[in-house]
């Protein structure tokens, strides 16, 4: 089964040990190389994006809190982040490509879930 190219998003330990766990279970697929800031790394090949969207950042609907202090800039701040994510999946999709999101904590705590999501997307036979 060929998975083409995958880097992982973002600085986060979950991307890139998602990226591992995709590289260990299928050697085609490189690891990741942690981008400089918050960014999808797409797979050409296989038109495909996968996002890790932290739980706090995304605003998260198990584990997002406001912060105390300055509420109304976070609440807007949080809003603003939850459209763009949104205007991006339908830029994304509107020119041929497949989004996966994944949480945050649904990579740390069910990890085989996540790649086996990929992998279905990436090889749906």
């Amino acid at each position: 089964m060929t998975l083409g190219l995958f880097t992982a998003t973002n600085l986060s330990s979950f991307a890139t040990a998602l990226s591992n766990e995709l590289y260990n279970s299928a050697p085609a697929i490189p690891p990741a190389q942690p981008a400089e800031y918050s960014e999808a790394r797409p797979s050409r090949e296989a038109r495909l994006v996968v996002f890790v969207d932290g739980c706090f950042w995304h605003a998260c609907p198990k584990h997002s809190t406001t912060p105390a202090t300055n509420r109304p800039f976070w609440k807007k701040k949080l809003a603003a982040n939850q459209f763009r994510d949104r205007q991006v999946n339908r830029t994304l999709r509107k020119n041929g490509w497949r989004v996966i999101r994944i949480w945050e904590h649904d990579l740390a705590k069910r990890r085989n879930v996540c790649v086996g999501r990929i992998k279905a997307t990436l090889d749906p036979a």
